[in-house]
């Protein structure tokens, strides 16, 4: 007897379905992180539809929620690789020998970055602003040490005996902290002119602040 030939009815049943190789997946995650943060950062959380996102990126509008399951996990990883970029990132000026000149540097390239990265900041400020659940996520994404490599730096400092062992970096770095907040708060309200006035002055603050909290230390 002939073996029967495979019919079209033989065959569903031993189709299976390729998984997306990985550097197309990439690819295309990356496309949508940046539509996604172009997206949130000019129609906000709210009016930032998954088509939207899909048109602006050339994507498929299903493939946001298979890869990030939907628009919250998308802003959420948004975010969550900006914080992981961040960390990994060397600072750009040699370490300083003195805490003042360390804690200055530190603003002015913590403000740069944060002008550079402006839309992120404006998703992430505006959303955890008005949601508590997402606020609380965004929370959770944020080193609780603080930037371990500032930290560092004034490890060092402290190493060499230019500053008291006593000095407590996330201190330190809630001075910084304060005065990147007004600058970029001075970037949504303010001028270019009135911005650079504004970090001049915040930069006036912390020295003196820094000066007076050596001062007490000694």
């Amino acid at each position: 007897m002939r073996n029967r030939a495979p019919t079209r009815k033989d065959k569903p049943s031993q189709i299976k379905t390729s998984p997306v190789p990985k550097r197309d997946r990439t690819s295309t995650e990356d496309k949508l992180l940046k539509a996604g943060t172009m997206v949130f950062s000019k129609y906000g959380y709210d009016a930032a539809t998954t088509k939207l996102i899909a048109t602006k990126s050339g994507v498929n509008e299903s493939l946001i929620m298979r890869y990030f399951g939907g628009k919250e996990g998308l802003m959420l990883e948004i975010l969550r690789r900006h914080f992981e970029q961040s960390r990994i990132t060397p600072l750009p000026y040699p370490p300083q020998e003195s805490l003042m000149d360390e804690v200055i540097k530190y603003i002015k390239y913590s403000y740069e970055n944060a002008k550079k990265n402006m839309a992120i900041f404006r998703i992430m400020v505006l959303r955890a602003s008005v949601d508590t659940n997402i606020r609380k996520k965004v929370q959770a994404l944020i080193p609780a040490e603080g930037d371990i490599k500032f930290k560092e730096r004034i490890d060092l400092l402290k190493s060499k005996k230019k500053i008291p062992q006593s000095l407590d970096h996330k201190f330190l770095a809630l001075i910084g902290f304060q005065n990147i907040s007004t600058i970029f708060i001075s970037g949504v309200l303010f001028d270019e002119t009135a911005q650079n006035e504004i970090q001049h002055s915040m930069e006036k603050l912390a020295e003196h602040t820094i000066s007076g909290l050596l001062k007490s230390e000694k």
